[in-house]
């Protein structure tokens, strides 16, 4: 593989949930974590049990609503966990309306809302 290849993988849901095991396999197979940028959002769990997920793992970030009923759901997903550094985020209202949920409008708007305070926490 060619050194100069970065991959940017990002995906909602189902398309966070392959984001995440597909930067996972890149950074195991190819050693390449510094190349491998992942931003998966509602990501539902994808691997069973503790694993050292934001050590081995810190280029892959999980950016969940804490109220996501779907991701947050144990019967359904039980000791399944993600990959990467878990950000999570209350959604709280939209246009005056309590939303919560799975919408990838909560989403996009954390990443002009929230994201600049995360980065800006980051930096300090």
């Amino acid at each position: 593989m060619s050194r100069n290849v970065k991959f940017l993988i990002t995906g909602h849901s189902r398309g966070a949930a392959v984001g995440n095991l597909l930067s996972a396999k890149l950074n195991d197979t190819y050693n390449i974590q510094t190349r491998v940028f992942s931003y998966d959002f509602a990501t539902p769990p994808v691997i069973r049990g503790k694993k050292d997920r934001t050590t081995n793992y810190p280029n892959i970030f999980c950016i969940d609503n804490e109220d996501d009923s779907l991701i947050n759901n144990k019967m359904l997903f039980g000791d399944f966990e993600q990959y990467g550094v878990p950000i999570v985020f209350k959604s709280g209202k939209i246009d005056g309306v309590a939303s919560g949920g799975h919408r990838p409008e909560l989403y996009q708007k954390w990443v002009y809302e929230g994201l600049p305070d995360v980065i800006s926490n980051w930096n300090n």
